[in-house]
């Protein structure tokens, strides 16, 4: 699978975690780690209301965003080929912020 080929659906968006430094040292996923940098790399269309409206993605491509480190131990990461970046496809609610 390729990452130019992928598109999520809905109210899902693919995101790159980034690493935790602090001075330097690259911190491990841990409950020390609140929280997760993130990038937005793709989002889906968003999702329906209950009228057929559609609500839509409260992020863009290229977003930096906060999410919670729990949500990285519980989903599975996902590879594309010719690419050795690890991505996580997560719901647009586990975002807490946009990071400006």
């Amino acid at each position: 699978m390729k990452l130019d080929t992928f598109k999520p659906l809905r109210n899902l968006v693919l995101v790159h975690i980034e690493e935790v430094k602090v001075g330097g040292l690259i911190l491990p996923n841990t409950d020390a780690v609140p929280y997760n940098e993130a990038t937005v790399i793709k989002v889906g269309t968003g999702s329906y209301l209950a009228d057929g409206k559609l609500l839509p993605m409260p992020v863009k491509e290229g977003d930096k965003v906060m999410i919670p480190s729990v949500i990285k131990k519980g989903v599975l990461p996902i590879k594309f080929d010719g690419d050795d970046k690890e991505y996580h496809l997560i719901a647009d609610k586990d975002i807490q912020a946009v990071i400006s």
